[in-house]
């Protein structure tokens, strides 16, 4: 990508340190373009597998280009950040109330065991499954949390940075602050942007409160997604592909087939086939029973090639 005429300057807020594979895509792209990057992470996280102190993805970038930056943030003071937090962990409960979830029964139990206390009691009568109530009680609580104080931590920031564009990533986690930086970007006049992070973000997690001026999303149904569940306008998603695993294309093998296959016991003669499992809370208990059915499937189907190996 050759450099833009009109470099900008794009301040990123992510959650944490691990987001740093899932933003690669769109940093390199934007620092290839000549465009100065800094980026700001909320929480002191390291890297999944990775050791305490081990060098991420932000600091291979920082040798990398000179247009790069980045900084953890300290925790935030702001005195209404827990009530806030709490209040907004509320509006993302009563999201699985709508008909959209009516089976989505543990994300609903997650949601709840993050609500405050005042949400807990009529989630429990199933109260919020009656559609007045539920609208009523979201409207009232969106009208609170929209009198909540713009950050002042997020304006200084901005102020010092002096951003041309302000990014946000994952934004839609339960009772997500993030929401405080689009509040002061929009404060400040300077437009900002959602890039969705993974394939099921705007399914699993809280509601989008505060909408930005553009969305970044994978695929058609993401734009779908978006729309009708967070009521983001049409005009303002852009579906441009899975910038997550861009990195992924780069990728070389380690190793060829014959010395994987010996390293792991397979016969090398033979195709294989590789089942990757799924997180304990979307699987539950009963993957690995799913799998020796399935390996069991495989073997009772009169393909020689699907026997198990010795």
């Amino acid at each position: 990508m050759g450099a833009s005429p009109q470099p900008l300057r794009i301040l990123v807020l992510l959650r944490a340190v691990n987001m740093d594979r899932i933003s690669e895509g769109f940093l390199r792209c934007a620092l290839e373009g000549g465009h100065t990057v800094h980026v700001a992470l909320e929480q002191d996280k390291d890297r999944r597998g990775g050791a305490t102190g081990a060098r991420s993805l932000f600091d291979v970038l920082l040798d990398e280009y000179p247009g790069f930056s980045y900084e953890g943030l300290p925790p935030r003071e702001e005195t209404w950040i827990y009530p806030a937090t709490k209040l907004r962990s509320a509006i993302d409960l009563l999201r699985y109330y709508e008909p959209e979830f009516v089976e989505a029964d543990d994300l609903r139990k997650r949601a709840c065991t993050r609500a405050p206390w005042y949400m807990r009691f009529p989630a429990a009568l199933g109260a919020f499954r009656v559609r007045s109530l539920r609208r009523v009680t979201d409207l009232l609580l969106r009208g609170v949390e929209r009198r909540m104080p713009v950050s002042r931590r997020s304006m200084n920031m901005m102020r010092d940075f002096e951003p041309d564009v302000v990014i946000v990533s994952p934004l839609v986690e339960t009772g997500s602050p993030q929401g405080d930086h689009l509040r002061a970007a929009d404060r400040l006049g300077i437009p900002t942007v959602l890039v969705v992070a993974s394939w099921d973000n705007l399914t699993t997690k809280g509601v989008i409160r505060d909408v930005p001026d553009m969305t970044i999303v994978w695929n058609e149904d993401q734009v779908r997604e978006a729309i009708e569940l967070h009521g983001v306008p049409s005009d303002r998603v852009v579906a441009t592909g899975a910038h997550s695993h861009d990195h992924w294309f780069e990728w070389k093998p380690a190793t060829d087939p014959e010395e994987f296959a010996r390293k792991v016991g397979l016969d090398a003669g033979r195709p294989f086939l590789l089942y990757v499992c799924s997180s304990g809370f979307i699987a539950g208990d009963d993957e690995p029973e799913f799998v020796r059915e399935w390996a069991r499937r495989l073997a009772a189907s009169g393909d020689p090639n699907s026997k198990p190996s010795a």
